[in-house]
């Protein structure tokens, strides 16, 4: 049998196993009645492991999402750890409420507990998309404890209903205002972007080796220092226009600071857009924004580059699937944004014939 000690404000757990005695530190500031709780599980446990049987692991919530994180580091893109880690700071929050610091193990966590969490976040006047991507989280997390051998309870995590919104792409005219007023050096990160659709991280990491002017193909490819969004490589055709851009930068090197073009030295050679002595690009963004504000566009971003890009594919006719690879996405449905400038693009196109008979 297991019984509880307390040393100041801390439960202790003490148990005997093979003769030898043990004591596990069960927590601080927590009450009595979860004291008890976690005294039980343990002697459940306990007498399991002297009939020779074995049930998943108990693991406390906070350990388990430092373990999670540190996985997600190791295996995900940069991008994709910095949302998870702040998820997670909002669910330590709501864990934190006295009404739910009980709420200890991963197995403690249920349908109902997930639904609380849900009027706790509306309650900060937060969209349901970034609840959404939390509730993902925590899904995740789910589904990953179960697998690694742990106890969790039967949950289901029901999403909330999310507006979908018309992605934002740059017309024809905003495109021509963009490459009027941009330097020649941000011209470089405008053009690649509105012909390939790469993400802006993915655009600063090309390196000039995944270049083949012979097959007309870009390769976005995953390294040690750079993970794709979805860490697959894949390859961009180049259009003619784009061919014969790209070879103008291989010999032309064009000054972040200055402007100016000269040609491009071996020691540049490594990454398509670069700094002075060859080094990557950090950002971008500044230097972008105070474009978007110098020549009065609003409402846009630097995504909205690859938006324009896919967007333009669609009123093309290029099929939904092509576009999926195109833009390196894991699931169609997640390119299926694009659909409703489709059907805008071909009911203005039917307006045309409007007076024509």
């Amino acid at each position: 049998m297991a019984s509880l000690r307390k040393i100041g404000k801390t439960y202790y757990v003490r148990y005997r196993k093979n003769g030898k005695e043990f004591s596990q530190k069960l927590g601080s500031n927590i009450t009595k009645a979860v004291a008890q709780k976690l005294l039980r599980q343990y002697e459940e446990k306990l007498a399991l492991d002297k009939l020779g049987l074995r049930e998943p692991e108990s693991i406390l919530i906070s350990d388990f999402l430092d373990q999670y994180l540190h996985w997600v580091s190791k295996n995900q893109a940069v991008k994709t750890f910095e949302i998870k880690s702040g998820a997670r700071k909002h669910l330590d929050r709501f864990f934190n409420q006295k009404d739910y610091r009980h709420v200890v193990y991963m197995m403690d966590i249920s349908t109902s507990l997930i639904e609380q969490y849900k009027l706790f976040r509306l309650d900060q006047d937060v969209t349901n998309r970034t609840i959404n991507i939390e509730l993902n989280f925590i899904s995740n997390c789910l589904i990953m404890a179960k697998e690694w051998g742990y106890r969790v309870g039967d949950v289901k995590v029901k999403r909330l209903r999310e507006v979908k919104k018309v992605p934002r792409y740059f017309s024809k005219g905003e495109i021509k205002l963009l490459m009027d007023h941009g330097s020649k050096y941000l011209n470089q990160v405008i053009t690649i972007s509105l012909f390939t659709g790469m993400r802006i991280n993915e655009l600063l990491n090309l390196r000039w080796e995944n270049v083949d002017f012979e097959n007309n193909s870009i390769r976005i490819s995953n390294t040690q220092l750079f993970q794709t969004k979805t860490r697959r490589d894949r390859h961009i055709p180049m259009n003619s226009h784009l061919k014969e851009y790209l070879i103008y930068l291989r010999d032309h090197f064009i000054d972040p600071n200055t402007d100016r073009v000269s040609p491009r030295a071996p020691f540049q050679m490594e990454y398509v857009v670069c700094g002075k002595h060859g080094e990557r690009i950090g950002c971008v963004r500044k230097a972008y924004k105070r474009l978007l504000g110098r020549v009065g566009i609003g409402n846009a971003s630097l995504h909205t580059l690859r938006h324009t890009f896919a967007s333009m594919c669609i009123m093309n006719n290029v099929d939904l699937y092509t576009i999926k690879e195109f833009l390196g996405h894991s699931r169609v449905t997640t390119t299926e944004i694009y659909t409703h400038i489709s059907q805008e693009f071909k009911q203005s196109s039917i307006e045309r014939l409007t007076g024509l008979f």
